[in-house]
């Protein structure tokens, strides 16, 4: 399974903050948020907004890589967590949200393709298409980039 995170340190931000930012982003708050926000697609929809299964969909471009999230919202704890899974990929993306000094803490984390045997020929694909230096280093400066801009 390939796997990125990082934590994020989200200054004069409560958790519950935070959290409503996630959960209330609309297409136009999306792409006017970060300049990698390409896509003006980013709804949640189902008349589920803020609820546990409610569907997910938006897009991004990371340095020059193409991300299109099409799922839902898999397990919701206000204020504390969110997670996404994708509808058709063995994707899963958490973000748990902690109080810390002055603000929160905002840890990422996103789990791309299957544990075990098959999952290490897997990785080798995600790989090819992601490389894990370029990639990796760009998904993670844009999570510290669009967190730490919440306004």
């Amino acid at each position: 399974m390939v796997t990125y995170k990082t934590t994020v340190n989200i200054k004069e931000k409560s958790p519950e903050e935070v959290f409503n930012w996630w959960m209330n982003l609309n297409h136009d708050r999306y792409t006017n948020w970060h300049k990698e926000h390409l896509f003006r697609n980013w709804q949640i929809k189902d008349n589920k907004k803020n609820k546990l299964g409610a569907k997910v969909k938006f897009g991004e471009k990371i340095n020059g890589y193409i991300i299109k999230f099409n799922g839902k919202i898999s397990a919701l704890k206000p204020n504390e967590l969110i997670q996404f899974k994708h509808a058709f990929f063995p994707v899963t993306v958490y973000f748990i949200i902690k109080p810390a000094d002055n603000g929160c803490s905002f840890y990422y984390e996103l789990n791309i393709g299957f544990n075990g045997l098959f999952g290490k020929f897997f990785d080798l694909i995600i790989y090819r298409f992601f490389p894990k230096d370029k990639f990796g280093k760009s998904l993670i400066q844009h999570v510290h980039e669009e967190n730490t801009s919440i306004p």
